[in-house]
């Protein structure tokens, strides 16, 4: 159980929007390719388009794709998968996926303009519009995956999947639902045992 669950009426912690391992890593590729996409676009646009007008050699505009699809999967690696993963931990009690979209593309929005900011880009509002590919892709990839999401209960065992519970519940249910359904099955098998064990000591 997470920390704070405890603390939590029965009624908030009975429901979770959760991602599993598929959905989390479906969401971010689908993420990360529309917007490294987008940057190669970019590129190809602003270097490619003016050495093939020129008839330049543009040897060198493969060699910015290659730098721009490197890292922008690595920038993406490294602070939007951890960005997502905390957002989606934080918006497991929320049911409605509207509200999960819309801040899969606020908070990343704000966070690489910060980040940005931080690293010497600018602080002025209007990079926000630039900064606002990086979260409109990020919604784009949540909503892809809003149909592989589940409402699970909380109360799954530590050690299940770092962000979904379904396997783990999965199979519990499936392990509560087979000993309801076979209530005898370990007092036929002791009986059984026990006539087994007594045979011998009959009578001949």
């Amino acid at each position: 159980m997470a920390l704070g669950d405890a603390a939590q009426p029965q009624a908030v912690r009975s429901h979770r929007v959760v991602l599993d391992a598929y959905a989390f890593i479906k969401g971010w590729l689908i993420a990360t390719s529309l917007w490294v996409g987008l940057l190669l676009l970019l590129v190809a646009a602003g270097y490619g388009v003016p050495a093939a007008r020129d008839g330049t050699d543009g040897g060198h505009v493969w060699g910015l794709l290659g730098v721009v699809v490197f890292y922008g999967f690595g920038v993406s690696l490294v602070f939007a998968a951890p960005l997502a993963w905390v957002l989606a931990y934080l918006l497991r009690p929320v049911r409605n996926q509207r509200i999960h979209i819309g801040a899969f593309f606020a908070v990343p929005t704000l966070a690489f303009w910060l980040l940005g900011s931080v690293l010497g880009l600018g602080w002025q509002p209007l990079l926000l519009i630039p900064w606002a590919t990086v979260g409109a892709a990020a919604a784009v990839g949540r909503w892809a995956v809003r149909k592989d999401v589940l409402s699970s209960a909380s109360g799954a065992a530590p050690g299940c999947c770092m962000i979904g519970l379904r396997r783990c519940d999965t199979k519990r249910s499936q392990n509560a639902a087979t000993k309801r359904s076979n209530p005898q099955v370990s007092g036929d098998y002791l009986a059984a045992l026990i006539g087994v064990v007594t045979v011998p000591f009959g009578e001949p």
